[in-house]
C-alpha cells in the first residue's frame, strides 16, 4: 500500500470525535430577559448538563439542566428533567450585539455567535415557525406557531412524498413558549405516525405548515418490516370489523323488535316466526361466517410471524 494511503487511514482512525457532538440541545428562546431551552448528554441521558452562556471569559449565566418538562417527557428526553432556563447577566456582556457563546459540562457548542435579541428559530417565509423535539416511529413531538398570527393554531403534516404520514394541530400547551413575545405557549404537538402507510422500512419525511413545505431537515423515520406489514393488516380489517359489528347490532335490534311483535300461538316457536324474523337470523347467520373467516385469516397472519 502507498505511503499516502496508509497515512490517510491512520489519520482516519486517529481522528476524533468532537466533544460537542456529545450532546443534544436546542434554545427554545434567547434574549435579555431569559435564555430558555434543554440538553442532554447523548451517551448518559440521565446525567444533569451544566448550563454557562458566556461573553468571552465572562460568565452571563450558569444553571443546571434539570427542570420538568411534559413535552421532553413525551419526547421520551430524560424523562422530561432536562429543561434550564435563566436570567443573562447584561454587564458582563462585551460584544456590542449582545452575542454570546453556550457552553454545556464546560464545552463551547455553538458554532455561531448567539444573539440575545430573539429566538433561534426555524422559519419559512410566510413567518410560520416549527421545530421537531424527537421523532422515530412511535410518536413525533414538537411546536409551530405563525408569528403573524400568534393566536392561529397550525395544522402540521409529515409527508413521505404524497403520503400523510402523520398530521395534527399545534395547540397544546408549552410553558418554555409562554411569553410575551411568543404567545400563550399553545403551539405544541405529539402526533403519532401511521407505520401501516410506511413505504418501506427507513423514510425521510417533509414538514408541513399548514398545506405549505417548511424549510426544516426531512425528519427520518423507520420501523421493522414486521410492524409495518402488522399496521397494514390491522387497518385493513379494522374497518370491515367495525361494519360487521354495525351490522350485528342492526340485525339484533330488528330482530328484538319482530320477536316483540310476534303473538305467541304455540309451544312450538319456530312455527310462529314471521318471514322477516327468519331472514334476520339468516343475515346473522351469514356474517358470523364472514366474522370467522376473518378470524382464521389473521390468525394464520399473525402466526406466521
Amino acid at each position: 500500500m502507498p505511503k499516502a494511503a496508509v497515512k490517510k487511514v491512520f489519520n482516519k482512525l486517529g481522528k476524533k470525535q468532537s466533544p460537542s457532538k456529545g450532546f443534544k440541545y436546542h434554545i427554545d428562546y434567547a434574549n435579555k430577559e431569559i435564555v430558555s431551552g434543554w440538553a442532554i448528554k447523548k451517551d448518559n441521558p440521565d446525567h444533569i448538563v451544566t448550563i454557562e452562556v458566556r461573553s468571552g471569559k465572562n460568565l452571563v449565566m450558569s444553571t443546571l439542566a434539570n427542570k420538568f418538562r411534559q413535552d421532553l417527557n413525551d419526547a421520551g428526553l430524560n424523562n422530561g428533567n432536562c429543561a434550564f432556563s435563566g436570567t443573562p447577566n447584561l454587564d458582563v456582556i462585551k460584544s456590542e450585539k449582545d452575542k454570546v457563546d453556550l457552553f454545556l459540562d464546560g464545552i463551547k457548542v455553538n458554532k455561531q455567535s448567539i444573539s440575545l435579541h430573539q429566538p433561534e428559530l426555524n422559519r419559512t417565509k410566510k413567518g410560520k415557525a416549527c421545530f421537531i423535539d424527537n421523532a422515530n416511529a412511535r410518536s413525533v413531538v414538537g411546536w409551530a406557531l405563525d408569528h403573524d398570527d400568534r393566536a392561529r393554531r397550525l395544522k402540521v403534516e409529515f409527508r413521505c412524498g404524497d403520503i400523510v404520514i402523520a398530521q395534527g394541530i399545534a395547540d397544546q400547551y408549552r410553558y418554555d413558549l409562554d411569553n410575551p413575545e411568543m404567545g400563550d405557549g399553545r403551539y405544541g404537538f405529539k402526533l403519532k405516525p401511521e407505520i401501516g402507510l410506511f413505504p418501506e422500512e427507513n423514510i425521510e419525511c417533509d414538514v408541513f405548515l399548514e398545506g405549505e413545505k417548511s424549510n426544516i431537515k426531512s425528519v427520518q423515520l423507520n420501523a421493522p418490516k414486521s410492524e409495518i406489514e402488522k399496521a397494514r393488516v390491522n387497518t385493513e380489517f379494522s374497518a370491515e370489523i367495525k361494519d360487521l359489528g354495525l351490522s350485528f347490532k342492526e340485525e339484533v335490534s330488528r330482530l328484538e323488535a319482530e320477536i316483540e311483535l310476534l303473538p305467541v300461538r304455540s309451544k312450538d316457536f319456530s312455527s310462529d316466526l314471521d318471514p322477516a324474523v327468519r331472514v334476520a337470523l339468516k343475515n346473522i347467520a351469514e356474517l358470523s361466517t364472514r366474522v370467522a373467516v376473518i378470524e382464521k385469516i389473521l390468525v394464520d397472519h399473525f402466526a406466521s410471524k
